[in-house]
């Protein structure tokens, strides 16, 4: 066999060998850039419609009066979850995430229909003031494999209101004062209506009135354990159990 035409075939199958190699070696996505509001843009939804999956929107203290609109798989944090506050100004979803994935971290959010509804999957709620003044502080809807975890949820209606929720985890959060506002006889700390297969473990859920700490409205096969239940007008309500 001719000696250059085997040098250039073991050439091309080497240049082909390393350029597949490249491809396994070379990272999928490139590292998440960091988006500064009000450093880089002024508002968290010109932030977050400027990001790319994967990024961290990071806020710093101050009042940001936002109907916020999670779309995307990414990070929001606030700086300091007593002075990053996202205020709805009475109406609204004051944190509305459609996406999965995302992470939510260092806020109070306050003074909307929904502090945080969720109404995708596999996303992470930690760390946050939710509260007062919402009617859910948190609400999570047709939605599974969420982690609501370390928040302090308290003087909303309701704390955290599940519907037609699966499969999601609620840990380690302080569920108080919940229950108020102008419908008295609504309200408490957690509400599972149709929820089923949902962890709720080691929390703290006192002084809720209307229902009280805990409903189970056509609610099944959910794990409650390890809570702390303390002063509310009743500690585990059932109604209507399949």
């Amino acid at each position: 066999m001719n000696k250059k035409f085997v040098l250039m075939v073991f050439t091309s199958v080497f240049l082909l060998l390393a350029m597949v190699g490249a491809q396994f070696l070379s990272p999928s996505f490139a590292d998440p850039a960091i988006i500064r509001v009000p450093a880089n843009y002024p508002t968290i939804q010109e932030a977050i419609n400027t990001a790319n999956p994967g990024d961290i929107v990071q806020v710093a203290p101050g009042t940001y009066y936002e109907h916020v609109i999670v779309n995307k798989s990414l990070s929001l944090i606030g700086e300091n979850g007593s002075t990053t506050v996202i205020d709805g100004n009475g109406t609204g979803s004051v944190v509305h995430t459609m996406a999965d994935n995302a992470y939510i971290s260092g806020f109070t959010i306050r003074n909307g229909w929904y502090g945080i509804r969720l109404m995708s999957s596999n996303n992470t709620v930690s760390g946050n003031n939710i509260g007062p003044d919402n009617g859910d502080g948190i609400r999570m809807d047709n939605c599974s494999g969420n982690t609501i975890s370390d928040n302090i949820i308290t003087s909303n209606v309701y704390g955290i209101h599940l519907r037609n929720a699966t499969n999601n985890a609620i840990s380690n959060n302080q569920i108080s004062n919940n229950g108020i506002g102008p419908y008295l006889a609504m309200g408490g700390g957690i509400d599972l209506f149709y929820s089923n297969n949902n962890l709720i473990s080691n929390n703290a859920i006192a002084n809720n009135i209307a229902f009280g700490g805990v409903q189970l409205d056509n609610a099944n096969n959910n794990t409650i354990i390890g809570n702390t239940l303390l002063n509310n007008s009743g500690d585990i309500t059932l109604f209507g159990l399949l």
